[in-house]
């Protein structure tokens, strides 16, 4: 059996913070925009929204599938120290998303 890569895992849920953090720069840039700068109907900027709410259910998804990892102890090869820095890691992770996903519409 092939041991998961934790941190293959962490990554690609930091990459996906990144993304969100990027799409809300973009959204608070496309709403001070003087209403004559609005994109077309086919411009890009019109999926942000849709884009926005996708990365963070992808996002929430990755942390819920490090969480059970952690919490299920799938990696034998753990230690008990490594998981709980890797908790604080993804407690961290998810705190920083927490804090600018009051600005994600439903």
């Amino acid at each position: 059996m092939t041991e998961i890569n934790i941190e293959a895992r962490f990554k690609s849920l930091q990459r996906e913070a990144d993304s969100i953090k990027s799409l809300l720069v973009q959204e608070q840039m496309k709403q001070r925009r003087p209403l004559s700068d609005q994109p077309t109907i086919l411009s890009s900027d019109n999926f942000t929204d849709a884009d926005l709410k996708n990365k963070y259910t992808i996002f929430q998804m990755r942390a819920q599938e490090i969480r059970y990892i952690l919490d299920h102890k799938i990696i034998p090869s753990m230690t008990k120290r490594k998981s709980e820095t890797l908790r604080r890691r993804l407690q961290k992770i998810e705190a920083r998303i927490k804090k600018i996903g009051s600005f994600i519409k439903p």
